[in-house]
């Protein structure tokens, strides 16, 4: 079962963070809230899920085929030229399972001047879940725009977000 092996990940990598800390008790929670299972929410198991902030609840469609294995990068077609400024994305896939997956995504402004980013993204499935950015769609081609905190980038700066879809 894939989620038992993601499990056992989960706690090799919390089990070295902590072992190397020195073993106290506040550096094991810091080590169990910088794994992706504490950081990303997941789908219902059932696949029921609802977008807020939508019109009404959405439900996945169970015939999507599953997101692409996970990558540093996008690959190429995921990304849509930005509406300004030199925009460069990274997209990885934080963690997967049977009925969904969550992707983090980096946006860097490789350009010679400031960028409010708006990037487009081909999501497998439905989205059920935005963090740090704001998505317009659910599935197929969504668009996604920054929050107060990351919306601008200057040169050479880095903003990032993430969700998880269900399929």
């Amino acid at each position: 079962m894939r989620e038992n092996q993601d499990l056992a990940c989960l706690v090799d990598e919390v089990t070295r963070s902590f072992s190397g800390s020195g073993a106290s008790l506040p550096d094991l929670f810091i080590a169990l809230t910088q794994t992706a299972h504490f950081r990303l929410r997941r789908g219902n198991p059932d696949g029921a899920t609802s977008l807020p902030g939508a019109d009404g609840g959405v439900t996945p469609d169970g015939g999507v085929p599953p997101p692409p294995p996970p990558s540093d990068a996008g690959t190429p077609g995921d990304a849509a030229p930005p509406t300004t400024g030199d925009v460069t994305v990274s997209r990885k896939t934080d963690s997967q399972w049977d009925k969904g997956y969550c992707d983090a995504v980096t946006v860097t402004n490789k350009g010679a001047s400031g960028v409010d980013w708006v990037i487009v993204l081909t999501v497998e499935g439905t989205i059920n879940q935005v963090w740090n950015a704001v998505a317009t769609g659910a599935t197929g081609p969504v668009t996604f725009r920054g929050v107060d905190f990351n919306r601008r980038l200057e040169p050479g700066q880095s903003g990032s977000f993430g969700f998880c879809a269900a399929r």
